[in-house]
């Protein structure tokens, strides 16, 4: 199977590395519990006091500097002219607590043009996996943005985002804190409907959104490569070899991948990169450092809050404690578009049985399979990724077609039936 490459997250590579790398385990817990999508915005207990620091469009230290002047270089392939600008979101939305002062800031990426033009054209979102940023949707902006208004951030937590420290956050918390801001963002951006596009990570964000304000705000909704819908789980196993090693898994899952490389020199985090990036890394039209010395950027720039959440929404040993399943997205009333590499690490069996195979949402819903990709598909198969984008709800106008018997799933994704991890 195909590795994850430098902007998604693949649990078993991560283990293998930690394994390979002989750390000394930190102990953790990470807790479990039931969504509650549909409750609203509660409250969130997170410790938003520790995070009272200058904002990073303020006072910027030489990495955030850094960073910045990597994502310029990523994004010049872009022809389009773009508008970047840092989006203020209140904190009391974010947290649900209009107690709570001042904002966080969503690094943001629009394209602009004649604005009669613009105002008829609708707004899509694109919202990053784990451990990207903004600038991974180089290769699709351009096209897109022949049909779309397109916005791409920076999650709140990651790349030039403001990053808030995270402490003492349950599951639904982090749910909470990544959904509201894109509401905030929204609101903000003075944007009542548009279309939303997740990657692996920002898929079940994006889900997550969707079943929350889906209805009142979303035209369709494209999740690629989707990491948290029904989720995935290993077994719970009695023996005793077993149970010690799911303790030690646990105990070093909040030594999470950019805290292990900012214990690095740069020149070995650069060298580590190179060889294990180097494949997704050659789809973008760069022939020089340009995309390793972004996801370098991204992985090294400071406080890794938004990883540091996302340990909170996945169990390494009891798999993802969230999971969106059919309940939730068969009360989305807008097209729901899956897209899956042929060669992805997550499996996209569930997804194209009960929606493709099955139709338990008619054709209000699709799922396809990205040929010759693997876990990221808005660069590896970046043509078919936007068309799919386009047109992925009206099959009829696709170039590739939807998922619709088993044979078809297994002639182009492989039979992923005897699979122990069952990731959908």
């Amino acid at each position: 199977m195909a590795s994850s490459g430098p902007h998604g997250f693949n649990p078993h590579s991560f283990m293998k590395s930690l394994a390979r790398l002989n750390l000394n385990p930190i102990s953790s817990w990470i807790p479990s519990s039931q969504s509650a999508l549909s409750h609203g915005p509660r409250r969130l207990q997170l410790a938003w006091a520790n995070s009272r620091r200058p904002d990073t469009h303020v006072s910027i230290t030489e990495r955030q500097k850094a960073l910045e002047t990597a994502e310029t270089r990523m994004l010049r392939a872009i022809k389009t002219p773009l508008r970047k600008h840092f989006v203020a979101i209140p904190k009391s939305r974010v947290y649900g607590n209009e107690s709570i002062p001042g904002a966080y800031y969503i690094n943001t990426i629009s394209t602009t043009g004649d604005p009669q033009e613009q105002a008829h054209k609708p707004h899509l979102l694109l919202v990053h996996g784990w451990g990207g940023g903004l600038g991974i949707w180089i290769n699709n902006i351009d096209e897109l943005s022949k049909h779309y208004n397109v916005h791409a951030i920076d999650l709140l937590g990651w790349g030039r985002s403001s990053r808030p420290r995270i402490s003492g956050c349950s599951p639904t918390t982090i749910q909470d804190w990544w959904v509201e801001s894109i509401e905030a963002w929204r609101i903000a951006q003075g944007i009542d409907r548009f279309t939303l596009a997740g990657h692996s990570m920002g898929g079940f964000i994006s889900a997550s959104y969707a079943a929350r304000y889906g209805p009142q705000h979303l035209d369709k909704l494209t999740l690629l490569s989707p990491i948290g819908i029904k989720g995935f789980a290993v077994p719970p196993s009695q023996n005793t070899r077993e149970v010690v090693r799911n303790v030690i898994v646990k105990s070093v899952w909040r030594l999470t991948p950019q805290r292990i490389l900012s214990y690095l020199s740069p020149s070995r985090v650069r060298d580590m990169l190179l060889k294990s990036r180097s494949r997704v890394a050659a789809q973008f039209p760069y022939q020089d450092d340009t995309a390793i010395e972004y996801v370098y950027r991204l992985a090294t720039v400071g406080n890794i809050s938004g990883e540091t959440a996302f340990t909170r929404l996945m169990d390494p040993t009891l798999g993802w404690t969230l999971p969106i399943g059919e309940g939730t997205i068969k009360q989305f009333n807008f097209p729901v578009v899956f897209a899956y590499g042929s060669r992805d690490w997550i499996d996209p069996t569930w997804a194209a049985t009960r929606f493709g195979i099955d139709k338990v949402m008619g054709d209000q819903a699709h799922v396809y399979v990205l040929p010759d990709s693997g876990h990221h598909g808005y660069c590896e198969a970046s043509k078919a990724f936007v068309d799919i984008l386009l047109n992925g709800e009206q099959p009829e106008g696709c170039r590739i077609a939807p998922i619709r018997t088993r044979e078809q799933l297994i002639s182009e994704a492989g039979d992923r039936s005897k699979n122990t991890l069952s990731i959908a």
